[in-house]
């Protein structure tokens, strides 16, 4: 079935209290789904925080962190560029296909409020990908804050979900199987040189 070509991230209307984001991403959705689970790679996408130079291994069990009732917390760039950070508790999680989380960011004063992310694998360019949508819940309380300069920015920036996605997506590329396929391909390489 082909994949119908349009904006790789969008935002449609929502009412007032729910935010839509969506982006395609050329990576399976088990990368995707480790990248909003693993902590290391949550702080690099969300908050700029650089990777360790040789990620833990095995990868694959970075997934069952992700644990209804399990906390977390990273670094975040804020929707205005200034440092802050974000933390939650994971509510519902279903690999590599959806979660949902709670969401406390410092620049909405800690205000709990939920987010959640669908996974649909889908063909990118020709190769395995997965739709990314976010669907963040906001806190009633935010919704009338008319001090924040943020409370201007949520309204007219869909509280920056698109920037974050376009992070996720370049994070994913440069982090995700076909480097760690390159990396085996290597070690392989290596050992076959190093067996004569």
């Amino acid at each position: 079935m082909p994949h119908v070509i349009r904006d790789p991230i969008e935002s449609p209307a929502e009412p007032a209290g729910i935010v839509r984001a969506s982006v395609d991403i050329a990576a399976p959705a088990a990368d995707v789904f480790r990248a909003l689970v693993d902590p290391h790679e949550l702080a690099a996408w969300l908050g700029g925080e650089p990777m360790p130079s040789h990620p833990r291994e095995p990868r694959d069990s970075d997934a069952s962190r992700a644990l209804p009732g399990t906390r977390w917390r990273a670094p975040a760039i804020a929707p205005d560029g200034t440092t802050g950070d974000v933390s939650g508790e994971y509510l519902g999680v279903a690999p590599p296909y959806r979660l949902e989380t709670t969401w406390r960011a410092s620049w909405n004063d800690f205000a709990t409020e939920r987010v959640r992310f669908e996974l649909v694998p889908i063909e990118v360019g020709g190769v395995e990908g997965t739709r990314v949508t976010v669907t963040h819940t906001r806190a009633q309380s935010r919704l009338h804050a008319t001090t924040s300069a943020l409370a201007h920015a949520s309204v007219r920036g869909a509280e920056g979900w698109p920037s974050l996605l376009a992070r996720l997506a370049v994070h994913v590329a440069t982090t995700g199987t076909l480097v760690h396929d390159f990396d085996a391909l290597h070690r392989a390489v290596v050992d076959l040189h190093h067996a004569r």
